[in-house]
Protein backbone atom coordinates (compact mmCIF):
# COMPACT_ATOMS: atom_id res chain seq x y z
CA UNK A 1 0.00 0.00 0.00
CA UNK A 2 1.18 3.56 -0.84
CA UNK A 3 0.69 5.45 2.70
CA UNK A 4 1.70 8.45 1.79
CA UNK A 5 2.48 10.79 -1.26
CA UNK A 6 4.20 14.32 -0.89
CA UNK A 7 4.58 16.13 -4.04
CA UNK A 8 3.64 19.73 -5.76
CA UNK A 9 -0.15 20.45 -6.60
CA UNK A 10 -0.09 20.89 -10.34
CA UNK A 11 -4.36 20.65 -10.78
CA UNK A 12 -7.31 20.18 -9.10
CA UNK A 13 -10.89 19.89 -9.39
CA UNK A 14 -13.54 18.81 -7.41
CA UNK A 15 -13.54 14.97 -6.75
CA UNK A 16 -9.64 14.20 -8.12
CA UNK A 17 -6.05 16.21 -8.30
CA UNK A 18 -2.94 15.83 -9.85
CA UNK A 19 0.22 15.75 -7.37
CA UNK A 20 3.57 15.66 -9.22
CA UNK A 21 6.12 13.32 -7.50
CA UNK A 22 9.57 12.40 -8.75
CA UNK A 23 8.43 14.33 -12.43
CA UNK A 24 6.15 11.84 -12.22
CA UNK A 25 1.85 12.99 -12.16
CA UNK A 26 0.10 11.06 -10.58
CA UNK A 27 -4.13 11.17 -10.54
CA UNK A 28 -5.80 11.22 -7.40
CA UNK A 29 -9.57 10.60 -6.40
CA UNK A 30 -10.57 12.65 -3.44
CA UNK A 31 -13.76 13.33 -1.66
CA UNK A 32 -15.05 16.70 -2.84
CA UNK A 33 -15.23 17.71 1.20
CA UNK A 34 -11.28 18.23 0.86
CA UNK A 35 -11.37 20.67 -1.78
CA UNK A 36 -11.88 23.48 0.19
CA UNK A 37 -8.76 22.69 2.25
CA UNK A 38 -5.95 22.11 -0.83
CA UNK A 39 -3.35 24.46 -1.32
CA UNK A 40 -3.19 26.94 -4.77
CA UNK A 41 -1.65 24.82 -7.66
CA UNK A 42 2.34 25.36 -7.42
CA UNK A 43 2.35 24.76 -3.85
CA UNK A 44 3.49 21.56 -1.61
CA UNK A 45 1.45 19.01 -0.33
CA UNK A 46 0.93 15.58 1.57
CA UNK A 47 -1.63 13.45 1.48
CA UNK A 48 -2.56 9.86 3.36
CA UNK A 49 -2.98 7.51 0.12
CA UNK A 50 -4.97 4.61 -0.37
CA UNK A 51 -4.28 2.80 -3.57
CA UNK A 52 -6.84 0.49 -4.46
CA UNK A 53 -6.39 -2.61 -7.12
CA UNK A 54 -8.45 -4.43 -9.46
CA UNK A 55 -7.54 -7.13 -12.45
CA UNK A 56 -7.65 -3.88 -14.44
CA UNK A 57 -7.09 -0.48 -13.25
CA UNK A 58 -4.94 0.84 -10.29
CA UNK A 59 -6.82 3.53 -8.55
CA UNK A 60 -5.22 5.98 -6.08
CA UNK A 61 -7.07 7.91 -3.65
CA UNK A 62 -6.12 11.12 -1.24
CA UNK A 63 -7.36 11.92 1.70
CA UNK A 64 -6.46 15.25 4.20
CA UNK A 65 -5.74 12.75 7.21
CA UNK A 66 -4.72 9.88 8.03
CA UNK A 67 -8.33 9.42 9.96
CA UNK A 68 -10.21 10.14 6.82
CA UNK A 69 -8.41 7.27 5.14
CA UNK A 70 -9.48 5.02 8.10
CA UNK A 71 -13.13 5.57 7.07
CA UNK A 72 -12.71 5.34 3.64
CA UNK A 73 -11.07 1.99 4.17
CA UNK A 74 -13.31 0.92 6.75
CA UNK A 75 -16.08 1.56 4.72
CA UNK A 76 -14.79 -0.50 1.70
CA UNK A 77 -14.78 -3.70 4.01
CA UNK A 78 -18.63 -3.84 3.98
CA UNK A 79 -20.36 -5.81 1.61
CA UNK A 80 -21.54 -4.06 -1.31
CA UNK A 81 -19.47 -0.65 -0.34
CA UNK A 82 -16.97 0.65 -3.34
CA UNK A 83 -15.07 3.55 -3.24
CA UNK A 84 -17.51 5.76 -4.92
CA UNK A 85 -20.21 5.12 -2.45
CA UNK A 86 -16.92 5.24 0.36
CA UNK A 87 -15.70 8.76 -0.61
CA UNK A 88 -19.47 9.49 -0.94
CA UNK A 89 -19.67 9.02 2.60
CA UNK A 90 -16.59 11.45 3.40
CA UNK A 91 -17.89 14.04 0.82
CA UNK A 92 -20.93 14.61 2.89
CA UNK A 93 -20.23 14.03 6.36
CA UNK A 94 -16.71 14.52 8.52
CA UNK A 95 -15.21 11.06 10.03
CA UNK A 96 -16.45 12.51 13.00
CA UNK A 97 -20.09 12.72 11.72
CA UNK A 98 -20.02 9.33 10.08
CA UNK A 99 -18.44 7.81 13.46
CA UNK A 100 -21.17 9.17 15.42
CA UNK A 101 -24.12 8.16 12.96
CA UNK A 102 -22.70 4.47 13.38
CA UNK A 103 -22.56 4.03 16.91
CA UNK A 104 -25.74 5.95 17.50
CA UNK A 105 -27.28 3.50 14.58
CA UNK A 106 -28.89 7.05 12.93
CA UNK A 107 -29.54 5.38 9.64
CA UNK A 108 -31.77 8.28 8.66
CA UNK A 109 -28.32 10.50 8.84
CA UNK A 110 -26.14 7.92 6.92
CA UNK A 111 -29.00 7.50 3.97
CA UNK A 112 -28.33 11.17 3.40
CA UNK A 113 -25.46 9.64 1.34
CA UNK A 114 -25.42 9.05 -1.80
CA UNK A 115 -25.26 5.22 -3.29
CA UNK A 116 -26.87 4.11 0.59
CA UNK A 117 -30.35 2.67 1.18
CA UNK A 118 -32.01 1.78 4.75
CA UNK A 119 -30.51 -1.76 3.94
CA UNK A 120 -27.25 -0.69 3.30
CA UNK A 121 -27.08 1.51 6.46
CA UNK A 122 -28.21 -1.05 8.52
CA UNK A 123 -25.26 -3.30 7.36
CA UNK A 124 -22.83 -0.56 7.66
CA UNK A 125 -23.91 -0.25 11.57
CA UNK A 126 -23.87 -3.71 11.88
CA UNK A 127 -20.41 -4.48 10.60
CA UNK A 128 -18.93 -1.02 11.47
CA UNK A 129 -20.22 -0.30 14.88
CA UNK A 130 -16.93 -2.83 16.82
CA UNK A 131 -14.60 -1.98 14.43
CA UNK A 132 -14.73 2.09 15.08
CA UNK A 133 -14.67 1.54 18.77
CA UNK A 134 -12.04 -1.08 18.40
CA UNK A 135 -9.92 0.49 16.17
CA UNK A 136 -10.97 4.47 15.83
CA UNK A 137 -11.25 5.33 19.26
CA UNK A 138 -9.51 9.25 18.37
CA UNK A 139 -12.48 9.70 15.84
CA UNK A 140 -15.16 9.04 19.09
CA UNK A 141 -12.81 10.90 21.02
CA UNK A 142 -12.77 14.28 19.28
CA UNK A 143 -16.03 14.90 18.98
CA UNK A 144 -16.67 17.91 21.30
CA UNK A 145 -12.83 18.78 20.32
CA UNK A 146 -14.29 19.29 16.72
CA UNK A 147 -17.82 20.97 18.02
CA UNK A 148 -15.58 23.73 19.41
CA UNK A 149 -12.99 23.92 16.17
CA UNK A 150 -16.62 24.24 14.26
CA UNK A 151 -17.48 27.30 16.54
CA UNK A 152 -14.13 28.96 15.95
CA UNK A 153 -14.34 28.27 12.34
CA UNK A 154 -17.86 29.92 11.74
CA UNK A 155 -16.93 33.14 14.34
CA UNK A 156 -13.82 33.40 12.11
CA UNK A 157 -15.90 33.98 9.23
CA UNK A 158 -18.50 35.95 10.73
CA UNK A 159 -15.28 38.57 11.89
CA UNK A 160 -14.41 38.79 8.53
CA UNK A 161 -17.59 39.32 6.67
CA UNK A 162 -18.36 42.15 9.08
CA UNK A 163 -14.71 43.47 8.05
CA UNK A 164 -16.55 43.50 4.51
CA UNK A 165 -15.55 40.39 2.92
CA UNK A 166 -17.84 38.31 1.11
CA UNK A 167 -19.05 34.93 2.28
CA UNK A 168 -17.33 33.17 -0.31
CA UNK A 169 -13.45 35.32 0.79
CA UNK A 170 -14.14 34.44 3.67
CA UNK A 171 -14.52 30.49 3.98
CA UNK A 172 -11.87 30.31 1.44
CA UNK A 173 -9.30 32.13 3.28
CA UNK A 174 -10.39 30.29 6.53
CA UNK A 175 -10.24 27.10 4.94
CA UNK A 176 -7.08 27.49 3.09
CA UNK A 177 -4.89 28.92 6.43
CA UNK A 178 -6.94 27.46 9.47
CA UNK A 179 -5.26 24.14 11.11
CA UNK A 180 -6.64 21.81 13.92
CA UNK A 181 -6.05 23.66 16.92
CA UNK A 182 -5.76 26.85 16.07
CA UNK A 183 -7.17 29.89 18.32
CA UNK A 184 -10.00 32.19 16.96
CA UNK A 185 -7.32 35.40 16.93
CA UNK A 186 -4.78 33.03 15.14
CA UNK A 187 -7.30 32.20 12.55
CA UNK A 188 -8.33 35.34 11.70
CA UNK A 189 -4.83 36.78 11.83
CA UNK A 190 -4.01 34.17 9.45
CA UNK A 191 -7.65 34.73 7.12
CA UNK A 192 -6.70 38.17 7.30
CA UNK A 193 -2.81 37.57 5.76
CA UNK A 194 -3.69 34.92 3.00
CA UNK A 195 -6.57 37.58 1.76
CA UNK A 196 -4.22 40.86 1.83
CA UNK A 197 -1.72 38.60 -0.27
CA UNK A 198 -4.33 37.76 -3.05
Amino acid sequence: MIYYMKGILRAKEADFLVLEVGGVGFRINIPSSFYPELPPVGEKLQLATYLHVRDDELTLYGFPRPETRRIFTLSLSVAGIGPRVALNILSTMSPQEFSRAILSEDHVQLKKVPGIGLKTAQRLVLELKEKIQRWAPELVGMEEESQVESRDRQAALDALTALGYTGVEAREAVEAVAKAGDALQVMIKKALQYLGEK
